[in-house]
């Protein structure tokens, strides 16, 4: 996903066909998984800085401005209590960012990961989807709900394995005393 998303970094700021030509994204995860993704994509782009990581606490900006990925929890944007999306007195709240980002004619690409846990589940969710107001919507998931997605992606599980993202086996507890 970090590769494609590099790529799209390059690729549409030079493709005329589209109308808009500025690209920010967003990623959301349930439960803490984005810290996770934020983690692994941050060093990843650390070397080349096709993308600029941020989350919450390291938004500065009014705005999302091209090129940067807003890592977001599901829960914070859609559960209860809603934490991004209360206005507070610096207008770092998600409402805000998402309205200025939209004015300053900067498009949003929405990422879910797992999104099979959540991203396609009741009128709060097509609520939250709605708000973000997103041009392309990318489902991330290796348990795909396949009737929802208009356009696919799947990889065989042999290259899957080949790249080694997952492995054909793994010794767990390889030292263990069967016998204790």
């Amino acid at each position: 996903m970090a590769q494609y998303l590099k790529r799209l970094a390059e690729e549409l700021p030079h493709t005329d066909d589209l109308p808009h030509r500025r690209f920010a994204f967003i990623w959301i995860a349930p439960n803490q998984l984005h810290r996770q993704s934020f983690d692994r994509l941050n060093a990843f782009f650390a070397d080349n800085r096709a993308l600029s990581c941020l989350d919450v606490n390291t938004l500065t900006e009014r705005e999302l401005l091209p090129n940067q990925i807003l890592f977001a929890n599901w829960q914070s944007i859609s559960g209860a209590n809603r934490v991004l999306l209360t206005p507070n007195e610096s207008g770092h709240y998600l409402g805000n960012v998402l309205d200025n980002t939209h004015r300053a004619g900067t498009e949003l690409i929405v990422i879910l990961d797992e999104a099979h846990l959540f991203a396609s589940t009741g009128e709060k969710a097509s609520d939250t989807l709605k708000m973000i107001g997103a041009a392309v919507e990318v489902d991330v998931s290796a348990t795909p709900l396949f009737e929802k997605a208009d356009y696919q992606v799947n990889i065989p599980r042999p290259a899957v394995v080949k790249a080694q993202v997952i492995k054909k086996t793994a010794k767990l507890n390889d030292n263990l005393d069967l016998d204790k």
